[in-house]
């Protein structure tokens, strides 16, 4: 999260808008319709709050870089 908060303030000048988008399965039937391996099949989604948490910790540091 720190190296990715650096790199986007230095690297990238006109962010307006960070969003986090947890993991989720929605898309699961598409592969079993197209019978394609499914990768992330074991994976489960990911909590709404742990993805809130990660994003303000995100935010706190992307905030450090820019002072």
């Amino acid at each position: 999260m720190e190296n990715l908060a650096k790199f986007l303030h230095k690297n990238i000048k006109n962010i307006k808008r960070i969003d986090f988008l947890p993991f989720h399965t929605l898309g699961f039937t598409k592969y079993e319709e197209l019978k394609i391996v499914n990768p992330y099949k074991n994976k489960p989604a990911m909590d709404k709050e742990k993805s809130d948490e990660l994003y303000k910790y995100f935010i706190s540091k992307y905030k450090e870089n820019k002072s």
